[in-house]
């Protein structure tokens, strides 16, 4: 039992700071780091064939994209986002985000999962922790399609997590045109 405690304390103080005082400071982190010397560009990513809804959201980095390809392993403060279409939600497909958020049990540090609001519409956030890695998982879906926003980092998770939150704001669907939905 002693071990268990020192093992769950920890992860329990980490998980009240990031999910209230966490929470202010991402905001603020998120504001400074709006004011760094980072070139962020907006990537239109159109809809596809088969019908999933394309994305418009700001990201890091020079250049311009058309591709969810290129919104993969971004480094924004020492961590990356991924950016990934799962596929349709269903049978045969990945479940629907509230049951692909649940906590899996396999992260010995713990891992925590909440609801929350974007722009890209209501997600579920589940966050995991290893000894080197902080994991957080954003999953959404849309139009019946499934999406994860994918954070991974180090010590300057509160970097990442604020550069993503960034993205997020600005993230706006892209509907297919009724040519395509009705082809998918």
């Amino acid at each position: 039992m002693g071990a268990e405690l020192l093992v769950v304390a920890p992860v329990a103080v980490a998980t009240v700071w990031c999910f209230s005082s966490g929470a202010a400071a991402v905001r603020r982190r998120a504001a400074e780091i709006a004011e760094l010397p980072v070139t962020w560009r907006r990537v239109h990513v159109a809809p596809d064939a088969e019908g999933c809804p394309g994305i418009e959201l700001l990201v890091p980095g020079a250049g311009s994209s058309s591709s969810l390809g290129d919104l993969r392993a971004r480094d924004i403060g020492g961590g990356t986002v991924t950016v990934e279409v799962l596929g349709l939600v269903g049978p045969g497909g990945p479940a629907g985000a509230a049951d692909r958020a649940v906590p899996t049990g396999r992260y010995p540090l713990g891992e925590v999962s909440e609801q929350v609001d974007t722009a890209a519409g209501p997600a579920w956030r589940r966050t995991a922790w290893t000894e080197s890695v902080v994991v957080t998982d954003l999953h959404l879906d849309h139009a019946g399609w499934a999406f994860v926003v994918r954070l991974r980092s180090g010590c300057q998770h509160d970097e990442v997590l604020a550069s993503a939150e960034r993205m997020l704001a600005s993230w706006r669907w892209v509907e297919p045109a009724a040519s395509q939905r009705a082809a998918g």
